[in-house]
């Protein structure tokens, strides 16, 4: 019982403190004060701690998600001090390798985590035409988004550019995975996997816009922190869930009455 109590106490403190932090990075976003990169990279690493109080299964794909997601998110504040040399390096060459390999571990550890609900093998025989369309779609907005990154400039080396497709693929294939999971069972549990996916990849592509299209712009770095903090709700959300069938979507208050 007062294990129990002193739980739930930490669960409320660090949902407060989460709270405060999604304040502070909006609000910093909105005056453009480079410290929202600061609030902002110890959002995810306290979020993957209350999931880990909250929840029984502890070492879930869900949980190395998080994990992962984490530590590429926590390097956000060496976005302010890329100009440091580190060796022959300055600090944004090994941010740019581990975070974007550290997303891409995370976002494989998610996909695991949507294919064990179902047979992939069943689905697409189930599902060909939608596949296909699915297929052709992710190849043209994985061109689109690379071709864009790479007018940029920053990729110097082909290995750069391989990285940066492979990040490409890897989120479209999560997309997919999830929209082919809700297709398969239309659940809560889906329905917030596949809303929290969305997110990710809207705020991937504002992202892309951010870095490579139109730097410094307040109203896309606002709305990707905010794309960022509604994927990882609905994934919280959808962690506390199990997959039964349902015609309504209780979680979100906006889709209660679809169908």
């Amino acid at each position: 019982m007062l294990r129990t109590t002193a739980l739930n106490m930490k669960s409320k403190l660090l949902t407060g403190v989460l709270i405060l932090l999604i304040i502070a990075t909006i609000f910093f976003a909105i005056i453009e004060d480079p410290n929202n990169k600061i609030t902002r990279s110890f959002i995810l690493p306290l979020f993957t701690l209350l999931y880990f109080i909250k929840n029984k299964s502890k070492f879930s794909y869900f949980f190395f998600f998080l994990f992962f997601y984490s530590i590429a998110e926590s390097l956000t504040w060496m976005e302010n001090y890329n100009y440091i040399e580190i060796g022959s390096q300055n600090l944004s060459y090994y941010n740019f390798y581990i975070g974007n390999l550290s997303s891409i571990a995370a976002y494989v550890f998610l996909i695991l985590e949507i294919l064990k609900s179902y047979d992939l093998k069943v689905v697409i025989d189930k599902f060909p035409v939608h596949i296909m369309i699915l297929f052709v779609l992710d190849v043209y907005t994985i061109y689109l988004v690379s071709e864009t990154a790479f007018k940029g400039g920053v990729f110097l080396t082909n290995f750069d550019k391989l990285i940066e497709v492979l990040y490409n693929v890897v989120v479209m294939f999560l997309l997919t995975v999830s929209l082919m999971g809700y297709i398969n069972r239309d659940s809560k549990k889906a329905m917030n996997l596949l809303l929290g996916c969305l997110c990710v990849v809207f705020s991937e592509i504002l992202q892309v816009a951010t870095f490579y299209v139109s730097k410094d712009n307040m109203l896309l770095e606002v709305s990707y922190v905010l794309l960022l903090i509604f994927a990882f709700t609905f994934f919280y959300v959808q962690s506390n869930m199990s997959y039964s069938r349902q015609s309504d979507y209780e979680s979100v208050p906006f889709l209660k009455n679809i169908e």
